[in-house]
């Protein structure tokens, strides 16, 4: 949180008196919360639209994204995409290394480069509450898939590349009866998910005594009881690829699992939204509370 000294008079009166933008500041944040609440977790708990990108000459959406690039990603991830920006020691987790090509929130297996749509997706979402990537939402899709483009070039394997596109599959989104919620908290706990996630899915943060998990020896195992603080999105879909093909080097592959229980995502998330309360998460014989 930095000084806020340009939204008060001069002088150094105690108190601080606002000045009109500190006036007006104060008016806007009195008026929050005023209106709907959660918009933005709304828009996350479903999967966010994209468009194929229109037809257009490769070097025009290279200069395109490398003007957004420059604009709006720069002092994060810095100029090359090594993570090294000029605000990068601010942030942790630290931004990503996008020269490396690897990225956590991915329709495909893990070591393949990743679909372009799982790109734009990150760029259209963010990666929710506790990390620093936000929403690029407000910009155009073209923009957006510039972006990609951009950020493809950053990384050798896939420089000089076109865009790939490939539609999403439609996830089911029709209400899930309480016993499946109930199902839900059976295998929350039976999967082991309460070591990481806490035993209301809350969350925690922890030190990996082991290796550091990609450079960095705190793990941060989200909060997966709200869609904003879900990293790869709010969405079902969103989760059940989270489940099926891990998340970075800290969320381990559910697929064998998952094979014998084709409705666990919707199940898990729709315990972990009733607020963890429908059946009790904890593995037979456990103490905690």
């Amino acid at each position: 949180m930095p000084s806020s000294r340009h939204l008060f008079l001069p002088g150094g009166a105690l108190p601080p008196r606002p000045n009109d933008d500190g006036r007006a500041l104060v008016v806007w944040l009195q008026g929050l919360g005023r209106g709907r609440r959660d918009i933005h977790a709304e828009f996350r708990s479903t999967e966010p639209e994209i468009p194929a990108p229109r037809p257009e000459p490769r070097t025009r959406r290279v200069e395109r994204g490398r003007a957004l690039y420059a604009a709006w990603c720069v002092p994060c991830h810095g100029e090359a995409g090594d993570g090294r920006g000029p605000a990068a020691a601010l942030l942790s987790p630290p931004p990503r290394d996008l020269a490396r090509g690897q990225f956590r929130f991915r329709s495909v297996p893990p070591g393949d480069a990743g679909e372009d749509a799982d790109l734009f997706r990150v760029l259209t979402l963010g990666t929710g509450t506790g990390a620093a990537m936000p929403s690029f939402a407000f910009l155009d899709p073209e923009e957006r898939w510039s972006l990609v483009l951009y950020v493809r070039d950053l990384a050798p394997a896939t420089r000089g590349a076109d865009l790939r596109f490939a539609a999403a599959p439609t996830a089911p989104t029709a209400p899930i009866a309480q016993a499946a919620q109930a199902a839900g908290g059976r295998l929350y706990a039976a999967w082991g998910c309460v070591a990481c996630h806490g035993a209301a899915g809350e969350g925690k943060a922890f030190v990996d005594r082991r290796e550091p998990i990609e450079g960095d020896p705190v793990v941060w195992a989200s909060n997966l009881t709200h869609a904003c603080s879900r990293r790869a999105g709010g969405s079902v879909a969103a989760f059940e690829r989270a489940l099926r093909l891990g998340v970075g080097a800290g969320m381990p592959s559910f697929a064998a699992v998952l094979e014998g229980e084709p409705d666990a995502a919707r199940e898990l998330l729709a315990w972990l939204e009733a607020g963890a309360a429908v059946s009790p998460a904890q593995p037979e014989g456990s103490d905690r509370p």
